[in-house]
């Protein structure tokens, strides 16, 4: 969703002045459950460009893929915002979540969401990382060359600078979001600019059931020693007796 948002929305530049935005969220719990979520707004000129939101981003593929997607709505700023989402259960869920985000070698590369063992914790380590320093010449494929009438996409940017006198950059904004139970850090890369630096989270889980043993095994220890002590003190008396 976020390859077609990234890659696909910047095609609707072309020939015509639109503002666009892209919010990419990722909610993660020390449990190594939680969802990511992605958000595209329109104004009105890209609106135009488009046609409906919902069949132009092939909502229908993203349902298939386990998507909840959000009828288009109109922001109080006047955007259009198509919000898809989709919840995962575990590590090897969020991996398969953020590669249909973006690709395996998309601008997520090197995200990932841990969960390791630590003896009597568990430790959950989120790592983000957003790099769209390439600009968009890594993402192109022949099915959007197609719709950009055979032009290839890494060559897409040149000629909608021309034709509204800024960068395209200015013109899509994107905002990822990371989240670990709670904790938030939030990160705005530009198109064309160098990498943020990867955003790291962590968090530790008591493991319950270990220090429970733990402290069974205490009570345990505590009661021989205590017996034995009653039994010395005994022996003592009986001895002195």
């Amino acid at each position: 969703m976020a390859r077609a948002a990234l890659v696909a929305l910047v095609l609707l530049v072309a020939g015509t002045a639109c503002e666009m935005d892209v919010d990419v969220t990722v909610d993660a719990t020390s449990a190594g459950s939680g969802s990511v979520q992605v958000a595209v707004g329109f104004d009105e000129a890209a609106l135009a460009r488009l046609g409906d939101p919902a069949t132009a981003l092939a909502t229908d593929d993203l349902a298939a893929a386990g998507w909840v997607v959000d009828p288009a709505s109109v922001t109080p700023d006047g955007m259009t915002r198509i919000v898809a989402t989709k919840t995962f259960d575990d590590p090897a869920g969020f991996a398969a979540a953020v590669d249909e985000v973006a690709g395996p070698a998309g601008p997520l590369t090197g995200t990932s969401l841990t969960v390791t063992d630590e003896a009597l914790t568990y430790l959950t380590t989120l790592t983000g990382v957003v790099d769209l320093s390439a600009g968009l010449a890594p993402y192109t494929d022949p099915a959007l060359d197609a719709a950009a009438d055979g032009v290839p996409l890494g060559g897409l940017p040149t000629a909608v600078e021309e034709a509204e006198g800024r960068p395209v950059a200015d013109m899509v904004d994107v905002t990822v979001t990371w989240r670990l139970d709670g904790t938030e850090v939030r990160v705005e890369p530009v198109l064309g600019a160098p990498a943020p630096p990867p955003t790291v989270l962590s968090v530790e889980r008591p493991r319950v059931e270990r220090r429970a043993l733990l402290a069974a095994g205490v009570v345990a220890v505590a009661v021989v020693v205590v017996g034995a002590a009653h039994a010395i003190a005994v022996r003592r008396r009986r001895v002195g007796s």
